[in-house]
């Protein structure tokens, strides 16, 4: 199967993750904690920036529309944009006080345990400047939208307006409580506890065209609209997803790698549930991962073109 370079627009929150890499071999004598020596700091792009590394992993050229501070981590930001030659608005005002969202984890034990993780976060949505509302107009109408949203102030109802005006498929990594924020969009791929907070209100049957539920795992559960959107004639063909069990290590950046797997497999025209059965090959590989780890290009090279060639017998 050929791959050509589809266009990906990621909208949602973007993040640092601060790795403290740490030795420890000592309780401290000030209270019953394990003292950590730091050894070594890694720096990588989190939220939706996990989005990004998988797609630009996959060789897909990506603009990313978020917004972080103008502090030093908003800095580490935008240097691993640029060095991902990723195009980037950043929705913050340079006059805002706002800071970056960051993660800090402490791993000690040879990078194999997280001992705590410390969030720095303020969430206060702004109101989109005129200069960034144009600037998200401008952009070339990509192949694929993904919003990428983990709550933390980007995807208000102003910006989703602006992003169905584009009117490319879009594919939501869902924040529950912002359901009523969408609109009609073409997939969600909501994990099995968003999915259960999400299921109660009727926005879920009228606004989507396909669902993608990852049951850890369980797998996944696909559904597909079928027919017309009206009761009477409306109906929905559901699909279970399953692979051989891995050993989960670690979930983190598993719901990213699946919206940036079915985001490029959507744009390349590979059908939806060939598109989430690689999809779930790929996240098996990312829970066997410590961090927040991405799908490696051969890897999914290897699996587009094995479940591309099984879709064809």
């Amino acid at each position: 199967m050929s791959i050509k370079i589809p266009e990906i627009l990621v909208v949602g929150d973007i993040m640092l993750d601060h790795y403290i890499i740490c030795d420890v071999d000592r309780i401290s004598p000030e209270a019953p904690v394990p003292v950590a020596l730091a050894r070594d700091d890694s720096y990588v792009l989190g939220g939706c920036g996990v989005v990004i590394r998988n797609l630009v992993e996959f060789g897909v050229s990506v603009t990313c529309v978020s917004e972080w501070g103008y502090d030093e981590a908003g800095r580490k930001i935008e240097l691993n944009l640029n060095r991902y030659n990723c195009n980037h608005i950043n929705l913050n005002s340079v006059y805002s006080n706002k800071n970056t969202t960051q993660k800090i984890r402490v791993i000690g034990g040879e990078g194999s345990t997280q001992m705590i993780r410390i969030d720095r976060e303020n969430i206060s949505p702004n109101p989109l400047s005129k200069e960034a509302y144009n600037y998200i107009l401008a952009i070339t109408k990509p192949d694929i939208i993904v919003v990428s949203d983990y709550g933390k102030g980007v995807v208000t109802q102003q910006l989703m307006d602006i992003l169905h005006v584009i009117d490319s498929p879009m594919i939501i990594d869902p924040y529950p409580e912002h359901l009523g924020r969408y609109g009609k969009v073409f997939m969600i791929t909501p994990n099995q506890k968003e999915w259960d907070k999400m299921t109660s209100t009727s926005l879920v049957e009228n606004n989507f065209k396909n669902i993608l539920i990852t049951k850890g795992k369980e797998g996944m559960e696909l559904s597909r609209r079928i027919g017309e959107n009206t009761k009477d004639s409306e109906t929905w063909h559901t699909v279970f997803i399953r692979d051989e069990p891995v050993p989960v290590y670690n979930v983190s950046g598993a719901g990213d790698a699946v919206v940036a797997v079915m985001a490029t497999c959507i744009a390349e025209g590979v059908d939806i549930e060939t598109s989430a059965r690689i999809a779930n090959k790929c996240a098996g590989y990312v829970v066997t991962q410590p961090g927040t780890s991405i799908v490696p290009k051969k890897l999914f090279l290897e699996t587009l073109k094995y479940y591309g060639q099984k879709a064809n017998d």
